[in-house]
């Protein structure tokens, strides 16, 4: 895998970057370190992901950390639910819209979603102007032991699931960098 580190991005087409990202997505998995990836697009939204063993998570930028708050109109969050993105919520913890799968099929199902978002939703690579991406991966360093949760075959109840997520991406936004390759 390529790693580029936090602050070195490399430029690459919308095209590129989506026909790249289920590769992209099978290496972070197959990455013994906990890797994300950050993909900025030249409108300033983004979507990112972060990857351990066979465990991704996806978000697409949310209104809830834009200052202006205009990231994503009415339309295109209605479209991100319709999709099957969940919903931000700030105190839970889930600042952005956010997809997350386990297994075998999570490469090709979290690339479809992330496809399908990036696209038909952020419009990217569809208009003049949005074409390009800079795209960052690196790897970083939990301060907590890895936890997962199991959601197959769970008896648990939703909240219970949305809280033990919750703290597995608040461990994520706590980490430290390992710094750049």
């Amino acid at each position: 895998m390529n790693v580029t580190g936090e602050r070195t991005p490399a430029e690459t087409t919308v095209a590129s970057f989506l026909g790249n990202l289920p590769e992209l997505l099978a290496a972070m998995m197959n990455d013994p370190r906990i890797m994300v990836a950050i993909a900025d697009f030249e409108d300033y939204r983004y979507v990112q992901f972060w990857a351990e063993d066979d465990f991704i998570v996806a978000e697409v930028i949310s209104n809830i950390n834009v200052y202006s708050g205009d990231a994503l109109t009415q339309e295109q969050e209605q479209l991100l639910e319709e999709a099957g993105w969940s919903v931000p919520n700030q105190d839970a913890g889930f600042p952005n819209w956010r997809r997350q799968e386990w297994g075998p099929g999570a490469i090709l199902s979290i690339a479809e979603a992330a496809a399908d978002a990036s696209t038909r939703i952020l419009r990217q690579g569809m208009e003049p102007g949005l074409q390009k991406v800079m795209l960052k991966t690196f790897p970083v360093t939990k301060k907590s032991a890895k936890r997962k949760v199991d959601l197959e075959g769970s008896e648990r109840g939703q909240a219970e699931i949305d809280e033990q997520f919750a703290e597995i991406i608040k461990d994520f936004y706590d980490t430290e960098l390992e710094g750049d390759a």
